[in-house]
């Protein structure tokens, strides 16, 4: 991600009240009977702010077992042409919903990217991966020998961040599928993650 829109996410960040934007994730992320972070969006934006951003784009995928690249690229369609080094992708498939109401299915496993997906996001050059899931990939991995290796192909080797556990339910009611995306986390020295509030801006 270049310079310029890295200084600008952290504007936006630094424009925003915390009070105002953390309370109602941070009340989500007290009460452990609840599941995810809720993006909460907010603002308009204009499309000159958005060349200069991250842009998000989320797939409503279902709960396959494993995002095939076959179907990725049916559900980005001609979005994928607007997809910039830096950027995010986001996927949605309604495992979350699983939570509190049949955790055993829940915590069995997931839907999510495989290999194929990981190699197509790290040549796009993007900067982001995130779901509403607890790995983002599926699990357990169809080859019997892996466990995890998208998150060690992404993060550990190409440093693209991850987002778990996100929960899509108001840009899908209003039809927002592609955003600005920002994201405050907590600040803890040292950490390699951190709990936050992931912010759309449509």
């Amino acid at each position: 991600m270049d310079g310029d829109r890295r200084r600008f996410i952290a504007k936006i960040q630094d424009a925003l009240d915390p009070q105002e934007v953390l309370s109602p994730a941070g009340a989500q992320m007290r009460e452990p009977a609840r599941y995810g972070h809720p993006v909460k969006r907010i603002v308009e934006c204009d499309h000159e702010a958005k060349d200069r951003c991250i842009v998000a784009v989320m797939l409503v995928m279902g709960m396959t077992v494993i995002v095939m690249m076959a179907a990725l690229m049916r559900r980005l369609g001609d979005a994928e042409s607007d997809i910039k080094p830096g950027d995010a992708i986001m996927f949605h498939t309604g495992w979350g919903s699983l939570w509190m109401k049949n955790n055993d299915r829940f915590n069995s496993g997931e839907p999510g990217i495989g290999l194929d997906a990981a190699k197509w996001i790290i040549e796009k050059d993007l900067a982001l991966t995130a779901a509403d899931t607890w790995a983002v990939e599926v699990v357990p991995n169809p080859d019997k020998s892996l466990a995890f290796v998208v998150h060690a192909e992404l993060q550990t080797k190409h440093g693209i961040l991850n987002h778990e556990n996100l929960i899509f339910d108001e840009l899908i009611a209003d039809k927002k599928y592609q955003f600005v995306y920002c994201f405050t986390p907590a600040p803890i020295k040292g950490a390699t993650g951190s709990n936050g509030c992931p912010i759309a801006i449509t």
